[in-house]
């Protein structure tokens, strides 16, 4: 199980984008489970590279290969569209981690898995 979280300046990051892209790799294969978290970012603006998420991804695709560019927008647009869950700027982040849990926890439980 991979839990991705994507926050405003998740995009900023080369590192981040590459194994997102990888995550995705294997998701498509079935070998793992995403559960996409959205930190104060709308998942549509992840998805479509938009607001400051999409400022911070468009910056560092400058300095980046085409190839390498659609990779993470095919891993953003993927992930992103997979029910997940999204914390708003002005939700309670324990409330949040709590509810986090209860997903992975309910999750491993569909799989059979000990919690």
């Amino acid at each position: 199980m991979a839990l991705t979280i994507f926050s405003k300046r998740y995009a900023e990051s080369r590192w981040c984008l590459n194994e997102l892209a990888m995550i995705k790799e294997r998701a498509d294969k079935r070998k793992l489970r995403v559960i996409p978290i959205f930190f104060k970012v709308k998942a549509e603006s992840v998805r479509y590279q938009k607001a400051e998420f999409g400022r911070n991804f468009w910056r560092l695709a400058k300095t980046s290969s085409g190839e390498q560019i659609m990779r993470w927008k095919e891993a953003l647009e993927s992930v992103s569209e997979k029910i997940g869950l999204t914390l708003g700027d002005k939700s309670s982040e324990a409330d949040f981690i709590k509810e986090i849990v209860k997903e992975i926890k309910k999750s491993c439980r569909r799989r059979g898995e000990i919690v």
